[in-house]
């Protein structure tokens, strides 16, 4: 079962997966049912039509075919903060791409399927560690593309990057609002995740000038 910890202690953990580490960033600005969570991602990993005994490309397939299921959430790279937040977008069924590649990772996961998010920052994918092909599963269309066709370098992303992106664009959307405090809590917590030097420089310079709004 997921289990929302605290973010920092969440965040300072090696090799957290990707929904439990996004389900703790979202009880960093809500009251979380983690219970609720964890069984709409069971009902979904119970009608995925694979197993890890299928071959990696039929795996893959029967993802995408899941992720035009009803019940799965369906991608929106608008609308409110709630589509970046795991529970509210299991809840209404609409989620960010990031998030949406999140629920399917772990869909993947309980069913012992060895795929992990592919990301450039802007294109979300899916993508399977034993497929020999260069085969990704977009997760804003559902589809599965041959990943040279998509502009800029993607790359393996650890649940420590995937909740990077999301407090980027929580923080962006939060701004965009005027919503000034939960933009600093956002920029707050990326100081959490484990950074780079340079990167942590960029982060403080992030805190610094979103606070500076609140004078």
């Amino acid at each position: 079962m997921l289990t929302p910890l605290p973010f920092a202690l969440h965040a300072s953990a090696p090799c957290v997966p990707h929904a439990e580490l996004a389900l703790s960033l979202a009880a960093a600005f809500h009251t979380v049912d983690a219970e609720a969570v964890d069984g709409r991602i069971e009902a979904l990993a119970e009608g995925l039509a694979v197993d890890a005994h299928a071959s990696p490309r039929d795996q893959l397939d029967a993802l995408a075919e899941l992720a035009h299921d009803p019940r799965a959430p369906q991608v929106s790279v608008g609308g409110d903060v709630c589509c970046l937040m795991l529970d509210d977008a299991l809840a209404d069924a609409v989620a960010h791409p990031l998030v949406g590649a999140i629920v399917l990772a772990e869909v993947g996961r309980r069913r012992g399927l060895d795929v992990g998010i592919v990301s450039n920052g802007r294109h979300h994918c899916l993508g399977h560690e034993q497929l020999g092909e260069p085969l990704l599963l977009r997760a804003d269309t559902g589809a599965v593309v041959d990943g040279r066709a998509l502009p800029e370098t993607l790359q393996w992303c650890c649940a420590h990057e995937t909740a990077a992106m999301l407090l980027d664009e929580l923080e962006e959307r939060f701004l965009t609002w005027t919503r000034i405090d939960e933009a600093l809590r956002a920029a707050e917590l990326r100081l959490r995740l484990p950074l780079d030097e340079e990167s942590e420089q960029g982060a403080r310079i992030r805190v610094h000038a979103v606070r500076s709004r609140l004078n």
